[in-house]
């Protein structure tokens, strides 16, 4: 799992769980959900909490399930700007 929370993922989630739910015709539990996705509860309540994301297996397992927007509900990574690279050395004294 990744260490970035993501309101938009969860969000998404919650209603891929609805959709899923709706396409059984039955109400049904998160517990069921994961047994579906093949992940362990903690793991998809994290998801739900916002307080992770998944990593790139679980990415995977996702969009084999749920679909490839799985991958334009995890933001992108932000890399900071590389840094300057430092000023060259004085010139030597002659």
């Amino acid at each position: 799992m990744s260490d970035s929370p993501s309101p938009t993922f969860s969000t998404w989630l919650q209603n891929q769980f609805l959709a899923w739910e709706a396409s059984q015709g039955q109400r049904l539990t998160l517990g069921q959900f994961a047994r579906y996705l093949e992940i362990p509860q903690t793991t998809l309540s994290t998801w739900l909490a916002g307080e992770a994301l998944p990593g790139s297996r679980h990415l995977v397992r996702l969009a084999q399930k749920l679909g490839p927007e799985v991958y334009q509900a995890i933001p992108q990574r932000q890399t900071p700007p590389p840094s300057s690279p430092p000023p060259p050395p004085p010139p030597a004294p002659e």
